[in-house]
């Protein structure tokens, strides 16, 4: 993983040494796409659990973690 160009220390990805820990290549034109904080992360998360609960995907939801914090920094960690 390269490291992050624009020093977003506040990112989700933003991992040791500074390496982006969701692209491979961060060489991006006008900032990068994929940036949000954890906070922001968390919502995004949150409100996709409620709309897999909604239609019935609660097979992704077990993929993909439920609302358990350390359940879901496992998951993250090994995108």
């Amino acid at each position: 993983m390269e490291k992050c160009r624009q020093n977003r220390v506040d990112c989700f990805a933003y991992g040791v040494r500074g390496q982006c820990r969701a692209c491979s290549e961060t060489k991006f034109k006008h900032g990068c796409p994929f940036y949000k904080t954890a906070f922001q992360r968390k919502l995004g998360h949150h409100a996709a659990i409620q709309r897999l609960t909604e239609i019935g995907r609660t097979d992704l939801i077990e993929k993909y973690g439920g609302t358990n914090d350390r359940e879901q920094r496992a998951i993250w960690e090994g995108i």
